[in-house]
């Protein structure tokens, strides 16, 4: 029996040893079943982060847009009702002074022929200096080319990959890796960073041209970053929540940037509208005057090829200062005997010289127009300068470089390049000598 007993030992031992061995391989695996559950759902909750990121990125901006949009609205309201007031008051002004040189007139003697067309006279002749002159204003508008060289500065300052004040993006985001995600000597670190590098060297992204918002880079490179947390061990949850923060100052530096860029350049695509715009009624008053006086225009029809300027250049080779003073000489000498013109015979065989007088105060408006065009130019280039140089100077106040110096340098370059663009846009247009002009006309007569 004892014997029996002993043999039977050795089974009821291994019998116990391979259940409990059974027991480990299910704890085990139990055990890597719930690592795998963890790591999905961390996965899952980098993901849920990430499109959390991206949607309150986006809200955002948008919001960042609306209240930019917003503000211009509100500004050019205060604009309109600061010129409309103006205009208010010259129109008083006129009044009274029209007012006053009635009754002057009625005291003394009635308006003379020959002072009636005198004044029609000059007025008619520099009218067509002022269509001709303001037509080659507007294409220095639609040229546009002294705010050039600042453009081109906003475009790198703008650019993710750019190093002119001491740091770039691209910089920034290739150290924050490498301190917070392969700070541990591992084979993987090394393709982590190339991988990385090469996202951020895509065309679209590196390309200084491209309008892509430095929040579409930044959502990317927290997606990727998720990934890499989410295989590996020795990357912590506080690693990327400081990768996080770190980029996070980046980034809104640049979406800043290109927030104001962004708007600096649809506010000239606007302003080309309204140039495009002005250009037109100057090219309708331009036929009305032209055909009043009886030259022989060709009147510009809509599916023409040619652009205002293009047609209006065509236009003043016929009809311009010159030949209107030449218009005016042959009637008088029509008229003239013994050195002295008859000047009610003059304008009762061509009266519509006096209807064509009577459109003076359409082109004082139009110079007004201009002139309100022009200003918001200047405006423009002026507010955008103003606005980027808060943003440089926040960099500077967050310690975004460590060169300080050189965004100050760039902060006096963008000051001074500003500068030369409105110095620029003001010799080219050369808006004293359209005033001189408009200041020659007489609005006083088509009143009576």
């Amino acid at each position: 029996m004892k014997k029996f007993l002993l043999l039977l030992l050795p089974f009821v031992f291994m019998a116990v040893y391979s259940a409990s061995a059974q027991d480990n391989v299910a704890d085990i695996l139990k055990a890597i079943d719930e690592l795998r559950s963890q790591q999905s759902l961390f996965q899952q909750q980098n993901q849920d982060f990430v499109r959390r990121y991206q949607l309150l990125s986006d809200q955002r901006q948008q919001d960042s847009i609306k209240v930019l949009a917003l503000t211009d609205s509100l500004r050019r309201r205060s604009r309109q009702l600061n010129l409309l007031s103006s205009d208010l008051g010259l129109y008083k002004e006129t009044v009274e002074k029209n007012d006053a040189i009635v009754k002057g007139v009625s005291r003394r003697v009635e308006l003379t022929d020959e002072a009636r067309y005198k004044m029609i006279r000059t007025n008619l002749i520099h009218s067509a200096e002022f269509f001709e002159v303001l037509n080659d204003r507007l294409n220095t508008l639609y040229a546009i080319n002294q705010v050039e060289s600042y453009r081109t500065m906003l475009n790198s300052l703008n650019n993710p990959a750019d190093e002119t004040l001491g740091f770039s993006y691209n910089d920034k985001v290739m150290q924050l890796m490498e301190k917070k995600l392969v700070t541990k000597k591992d084979k993987g670190g090394r393709k982590i960073l190339n991988i990385a590098n090469m996202l951020l060297q895509d065309p679209v992204v590196s390309n200084i041209a491209s309008a892509t918002p430095v929040i579409n880079i930044a959502t990317s490179v927290l997606g990727f970053v998720s990934g890499v947390a989410a295989q590996r061990k020795d990357v912590s949850e506080n690693d990327v929540q400081e990768f996080k923060n770190e980029l996070e100052k980046y980034t809104a530096y640049y979406a800043k940037l290109n927030l104001i860029n962004a708007r600096f350049a649809n506010n000239i695509d606007n302003y080309q509208v309204q140039t495009t715009n002005l250009h037109e009624k100057l090219t309708e008053y331009v036929n009305l005057h032209a055909k009043g006086l009886k030259f022989d225009v060709q009147i510009k029809e809509p599916e023409a090829n040619a652009t205002n300027g293009e047609y209006l250049l065509d236009v003043f080779r016929t009809y311009n200062k010159s030949s209107v003073t030449a218009y005016f000489n042959k009637m008088e000498d029509e008229f003239a005997k013994n050195g002295k013109v008859d000047y009610s015979r003059l304008m009762a065989k061509y009266p519509h010289i006096i209807n064509a007088n009577k459109k003076i105060e359409d082109v004082i408006y139009l110079y007004k127009e201009f002139d309100y065009l022009y200003g918001q130019y200047i405006s423009m280039v002026d507010e955008n300068s103003r606005n980027t140089v808060i943003i440089l100077q926040g960099a500077v106040e967050q310690n975004l470089s460590s060169e300080p110096s050189k965004v100050k340098s760039q902060i006096n370059i963008l000051n001074n390049k500003k500068g030369e663009a409105i110095t620029g846009i003001r010799r080219a247009v050369n808006l004293p000598r359209l005033k001189d002009i408009v200041n020659r006309l007489d609005s006083y007569y088509p009143a009576l």
